[in-house]
């Protein structure tokens, strides 16, 4: 019994890590993300966006755009990586889905694209008096 219990957890937790790459992003203030065609998410941890598993062409890159005011004020590709979960949903991950977000986070308020190198947390009010 609980050999089955293990087994189901294990599909479970599979199929749930094969459904959708997500990352958060630090982005320049008054700024809107979209990646892939799908605005972020803004929050106080900075913007964050969950989409399906991408397909091969994406694995050169995931487009983004940065806008401001309705106008495009950065735009690139993100680094992506190969899905090691698709290889686990055949066929149809490894051949439709196999590419995810390469970082958790990206720090796009640099020249470079960088995976950010510091804990993201709320920015906090500290008075000095």
């Amino acid at each position: 019994m609980m050999r089955i219990v293990t087994a189901v957890i294990a599909i479970l937790g599979l199929a749930l890590a094969g459904c959708s790459t997500s990352a958060r992003f630090i982005i320049p203030e008054n700024t809107e993300l979209v990646v892939h065609g799908k605005k972020a998410t803004p929050g106080e941890l900075g913007a964050t966006i969950q989409l399906r598993p991408l397909f091969w062409s994406s694995l050169s890159g995931i487009d983004y755009q940065l806008i401001r005011k309705d106008t495009v004020v950065q735009s690139g590709k993100l680094p992506s990586r190969f899905r090691i979960a698709s290889i686990f949903w055949p066929p149809y991950a490894l051949i439709y889905w196999p590419v995810g977000f390469r970082y958790s986070c990206y720090d796009l308020t640099q020249t470079v694209i960088v995976e950010c190198d510091r804990p993201m947390q709320p920015v906090q009010d500290v008075n000095t008096d």
